[in-house]
């Protein structure tokens, strides 16, 4: 017993160390997150701003990998996201995810990016693909976690 709970503390402190900052560009209008943001908080240090801005000056000043939600991105499933954020974290990185406004982001902004990522080749709302994110996010962490949340 003793046992199982140092390695579920162990992994618990494994999770907890990954630090992700999602930065939202312009007002979130309609959508609601609060329970995904209060969920990942419980595996990530998860830091959350919504601004008016974002050019390619602030996405080069990020710390850290620098993820741009664009249609044009790479696709994953769950399961990879879920690695990707395994790798990232085993390598003490930062991720940085930014939601572009209603206009996306300009080639200047994408060439700035680690990785672009999209979630569908359908368009979504600037404000849609920001819940999207919130789960997926908290999805990865829960596969990270073997939680039964993610059904294969």
């Amino acid at each position: 017993m003793i046992l199982l709970s140092f390695a579920i503390v162990n992994v618990l402190a494994y999770i907890l160390s990954m630090k992700i900052n999602v930065i939202l560009i312009g007002k979130t209008k309609g959508v609601e997150f609060g329970e995904y943001v209060k969920r990942i908080s419980a595996f990530a240090s998860l830091d959350v701003r919504e601004v008016k801005e974002f050019g390619v000056e602030k996405i080069r000043a990020l710390d850290g990998h620098k993820v741009l939600l664009d249609e044009k991105g790479k696709q994953m499933t769950s399961g990879e996201f879920g690695k990707f954020l395994g790798r990232h974290k085993d390598m003490g990185e930062t991720v940085n995810f930014v939601v572009g406004g209603p206009y996306g982001f300009s080639n200047d902004e994408r060439a700035e990016a680690d990785l672009l990522l999209s979630f569908s080749k359908m368009t979504f709302t600037h404000q849609m693909i920001r819940l999207f994110l919130f789960e997926q996010i908290y999805r990865g962490l829960s596969i990270l976690a073997g939680k039964m949340y993610h059904n294969e």
